[in-house]
This record gives C-alpha cells, structure tokens and sequence, in this order.
C-alpha cells in the first residue's frame, strides 16, 4: 500500500521509480503481463548551455541544444535537449547565444554526432530540463525543455550521473591506496541543496529535518576524524523517527562525485558474499556530512578499521545495553572494564550510546586483526561478566538474561560497525552519541542532557573526551602479558 507516499519519497532522494503489482493477482514466474506496472520518476535540474545544433529536418537554425554541468571546476557535456523548445523559445534562444559564440567545445567530454554541424558557446545561459534518467553515458535520457533559469549562476549547475571515486587496476598495481587520502580530497566549497527543512522528524520535540542538518554541520570539526577512511553504515527515516527507516549501505544512484566511495569487499578482512556486493560512502568533509543527513541519515555507523588498513582494527567496542536492567548497573561494569583494561595496559574511552546505554572504546594501535580484536573483546566481555554473574550476560538470547545488563561485544569484528561518536540516535529527544570523561561515568549518569540541542556547545567548550581514542597506541607485547596474568589467575 501508499504507493504514491512511496512514489513521493523515490522522487524526493533521486530514485529510480517502483514497481507495482494488482494486490489480488498471483505471482507467475518468468511469465510477462499487464498486472505488474514499472512507474519511473522524472527529474528537474538546471543545465547551462555549451552549443546548439540545427534541425535534422527542415531549415530551423536550432533543433537541439547541447547541455552541461559543472565537475571539478569545469563543465561537461551531458547531453542535448530538443523536445519543449517552442518557436518563440527558439527565437529568444538564437539572441542569447549568438554573441556567445565560440570556435571550440566550450565543455568536456564526448558530444553527440551532429551530422548537420554544431555551434559552440560560452556556458553562460542556464535552463531547467526535465528527464527520465541518465543513460551509461552520463547523457541525459528522455530531456524536455522547461524553460530559461534567468537568475542562475552557472556554477551553480551540478546535476550529474552517479559515478563512485575509485581507484582502478593501475593505482593497486603501483601500491597506492584503495582510495585517495583525506588529505589529498578536493577542499572547494561545495554547495549542498538542503529539502524539506521543515519537515518534523521528532515530532514531540518539535525537532526538524532542518536542525538535523544544522547539527551535523556544526559538529563536522569534531565528529570527522573518527570517521575518515572509515566505510559507514548509514539509517535512513524519510519521515522521521516514528516512521519506516531502512539501512543503507551502498551509495544510492545520483549521488555526486565529491562524495566518496569504496567496494567495501575490498576493504574489509575477509569479506563476506554481501560485502562483496556494497559500494560504501567515505566521509571526510563538512559537505559529506551535510548530504548524507538530507538523506534523512540520523546515525552514522563506522568500521573499527580504515580502507587504508583493513587488516588492522584500532579499536574494539564493548557494548552495555541496560534494557533489562539500569543505567546505574551499567555504570558499574563500565568501572570494572576501566580497572581490567588497566591491569592489562589497554585504556577505555567512555560515552554515551546515544539512548539508554554506554559504550566503551578501547584503542589496539596497529597490528590487531578484526577477527583477533572481536577475540580480545569476547575475553574482557567475559571477564567482566565473571566479575558480576549477578548482573551481567553475554547471553544473546533475550529471554534467557534475566534483569542484567547485555555486554555486547557484537559489534567489533570484520565487517562490524559502532554507531560513531557525536552521532545523533532516532531516539526520543534527538540524543546524541557523546563522549565523556570518566569522572562523568556515575550512577547518576543522564543521556538525555546530550541533544543535538545542547551538545554542540559542550563540543565547543573542549577538549574532546574522545581524541585519545585516535592516538594511543598500546604495547601489544604488554597487554597480551597482561591477559596471560589474567588468565593465569583464573580471570
């Protein structure tokens, strides 16, 4: 059912179109019908225009016009518009252009055939193009006309078919990385079209889609160092957070070029059949940011490896869900993890989880598989349980725990995400996932103080909590000796 709500969102981020079938008729493999209906979306974006072509029939002075996009800098040819063009519209067209005549493409990449010659321009007039798809070209499918965008800068046209930044078969040959570092990524200013800013996505709080976008902006100084070269794992709620969400891992269709991508099969230790069919977002600037919460992206999920390393997690995540249980309970096992990381010569950085529980990070450095740093998370999980049988599990089947707290050690490990630091939760009150200082870990605690209403000032007052997650790099040697002593002594 909704078909035209899901139609509404399919035109709103970009998609294709749907697929509908009559409710009431049967499903008949491999056999074609009129019960299945494919409803495509058509687009709207502005073009500049780069040339003009004459009729292929007949004696008109302009048949089509050939269109671009900004790229990098520069416009490329994205192919040609003739349907919508009036008489009227024509004759106003040849006057423009005329005097922005040029002896050479103005735009790169490949034009179409013009059999019957081609007048170049200088891209300065823009219009607005209505069209069905882009074919795998990059050319424009099924174009009309719309009309002149008068006050347009042409800068401002950026519209283009998807196309992921990767490395290809030469730069894995010459030892480079999968993908360019953070360092090396374009840093001119991109201009991200924010919709719907007033759409509530917490209803009772009165919190929009707008503050959402506003918050991730604000917070990018701070929340982007634990998420570069690292492949997310994006939650989706078009209608916010008492709506239908979805998990996305693989870049949708029309997501610009800027925006960076990975095969995440190629950088993750051993990849399953599924990783293998994901094309991942990197996020590494403001924009990036930006884009992914106008996608109505509420948390951010992170790997605990980097596509430069994939063989190596620098940190492990151990979980305390207290939904059985209570955040005070919580805060007690957190203590007691703090004490065994010490003995073992590891150190933990705590926060908040965004809703009801606590998490804590614990940096490995260089050198610890995912696979080994899931092991080492699996032991301190244990050991903390061993420490409080009374109140602490590992036991994953819910109705087997009884009132203690879960310890999660479920999302360290190949292919394993964590949701990432000062990301917002679809949680009541828009709560944030919020670094803290030890001494803040009490029983006391209050996750509901950390909103994307409040927590940009506490990132603001500094230092963060956190960076030391990003720069410990532990003595591997000593903390294997200090499990071993651990151990030795029965845990």
């Amino acid at each position: 059912g909704h078909g035209d709500r899901l139609f509404a969102f399919c035109r709103e981020n970009g998609l294709e179109g749907i697929v509908s079938k009559r409710a009431d008729s049967p499903y008949r493999p491999g056999q074609r019908g009129d019960d299945w209906i494919k409803t495509k979306c058509d687009r709207e974006e502005r073009f500049v225009i780069v040339g003009y072509t004459p009729m292929e029939r007949g004696k008109g002075a302009l048949g089509a016009l050939d269109l671009a996009t900004y790229e990098g800098g520069a416009p490329f040819f994205r192919g040609k518009v003739g349907s919508g063009l009036s008489a009227a519209t024509i004759d106003d067209l040849l006057a423009r252009l005329g005097p922005l005549a040029v002896s050479e493409p103005s735009a790169r990449g490949v034009y179409e055939p013009a059999p019957r010659g081609r007048t170049h321009v200088r891209p300065e007039v823009v219009v607005r193009v209505r069209f069905l798809e882009w074919s795998e070209a990059g050319h424009l499918r099924h174009p009309v006309f719309l009309g002149l965008e008068h006050d347009a800068d042409p800068l401002a046209c950026v519209a283009h078919p998807h196309a992921p930044l990767e490395v290809g078969d030469e730069a894995e040959e010459s030892g480079t990385d999968a993908a360019p570092r953070a360092a090396e990524v374009d840093a001119r200013p991109i201009q991200v079209r924010i919709t719907n800013r007033d759409k509530l996505f917490w209803p009772e709080e009165g919190i929009t889609k707008g503050e959402l976008v506003g918050y991730y902006d604000a917070i990018a100084d701070t929340m982007l160092p634990y998420l570069v070269e690292r492949p997310v794992m994006l939650v989706r709620y078009p209608d916010g957070i008492g709506g239908k969400s979805f998990y996305q891992w693989n870049v949708p269709h029309g997501t610009p070029p800027w925006l960076r991508s990975v095969a995440l099969g190629k950088h993750v230790e051993a990849p399953t059949e599924e990783d293998q069919k994901k094309h991942v977002f990197l996020v590494d600037r403001r924009e990036a940011l930006v884009f992914l919460a106008n996608l109505a992206c509420i948390p951010v999920h992170v790997l605990g490896s980097r596509v430069t390393s994939p063989q190596a997690a620098d940190f492990l995540t151990i979980d305390f869900d207290v939904k059985a249980s209570s955040l005070a309970v919580a805060v007690t096992l957190a203590h007691t993890l703090r004490g065994l990381l010490d003995q073992v010569g590891l150190v933990g950085f705590p926060k908040t989880s965004g809703q009801t529980g606590l998490h804590v990070l614990v940096p490995l450095g260089a050198g610890v598989t995912p696979s080994a740093s899931r092991t080492l998370a699996d032991l301190l999980g244990r050991l903390v349980c061993e420490r409080h049988p009374k109140d602490a599990t590992m036991e994953r089947i819910v109705q087997k725990r009884g009132p203690r707290v879960y310890v999660d050690t479920g999302q360290t490990g190949p292919s394993r995400t964590i949701v990432a630091p000062w990301s917002v939760r679809a949680s009541p009150g828009a709560r944030v996932s919020t670094p803290l200082d030890w001494d803040e870990v009490v029983a006391d605690l209050d996750p509901s103080r950390f909103t994307i209403r409040t927590v940009v000032a506490r990132a603001a007052e500094g230092p963060d909590p956190m960076a030391g997650l990003l720069t410990e790099r532990p003595d591997l040697q000593a903390v294997l000796r200090g499990v071993g002593a651990l151990l030795g002594r029965g845990g």
